[in-house]
């Protein structure tokens, strides 16, 4: 396995900070919350950020890349739990039981910055701002982690898997319609409950229709009514 690279870019000469946990803080916290990062490190694809049943110590922000969690079934298949992209955080799983309850892969080459919990906590009681934005990321991550009805169409579960990734990335900053997929079609299956077969046909036929355009793993939307609508499951 290739070793994982340090990387040491600060706080307050990252390009999203402005978007990050330190967004509102001022220039002296700012200061202590970059010492909190335990490190910054770059991870390539598939490579693992953390595996289910280790301890819980420490949460992560994806700074760039973009990550996957999964669990494995008694019967051994992987099950897709969440996409995680920038500014997002990864590893509360773990605090209800102190261990991690999913797997964390990168899904293309990433990197992430490593927060220790109980430092990071306690800091927080001392900084309304951040525990403010503490709270915001946490409730953003659950309201983006929606659940797909077995009983939904095919195309419905794509369309809000497509609108949700897009939503996503508007708050971050970047375009809401121009955007890579970095996981698999097999991964986007998974995730959804479909074959890899049907979401390559369902892109297809969103294409045909006009909703997007596609090139390789490269997505244009061009639509957004026609998501809406088939998201709604009209």
């Amino acid at each position: 396995m290739t070793p994982q690279k340090k990387n040491s870019l600060s706080c307050h000469h990252c390009p999203l900070s402005s978007l990050c946990l330190p967004s509102n803080l001022n220039h002296n916290e700012t200061t202590q919350f970059d010492q909190l990062i335990k490190e910054r490190r770059t991870i390539e694809r598939n490579q693992h950020l953390f595996r289910i049943n280790e301890p819980f110590k420490q949460v992560y922000i994806v700074q760039s890349g973009a990550v996957k969690s999964y669990s494995i079934s008694m019967e051994g298949d992987e099950h897709v739990n969440a996409f995680h992209f920038p500014l997002e955080l990864i590893g509360f799983d773990g605090l209800a039981d102190e261990t991690h309850q999913v797997s964390a892969i990168a899904l293309e080459h990433s990197v992430i910055c490593t927060l220790p919990f109980e430092p990071l906590l306690s800091f927080a009681s001392t900084a309304p701002a951040l525990q403010r934005q503490l709270f915001n990321m946490i409730s953003q991550h659950m309201v983006s982690v929606f659940s797909i009805s077995s009983n939904s169409y095919a195309e419905t579960r794509l369309a809000t898997f497509l609108l949700d990734l897009s939503n996503r990335l508007k708050k971050r900053g970047r375009s809401s319609s121009d955007f890579k997929l970095s996981m698999s079609r097999e991964d986007i299956g998974n995730y959804l409950g479909l074959a890899a077969e049907t979401v390559s046909r369902l892109f297809h036929g969103f294409e045909k229709k006009g909703i997007l355009e596609t090139n390789r793993r490269t997505i244009h939307l061009n639509d957004f009514y026609a998501l809406r609508t088939l998201s709604s499951g009209s």
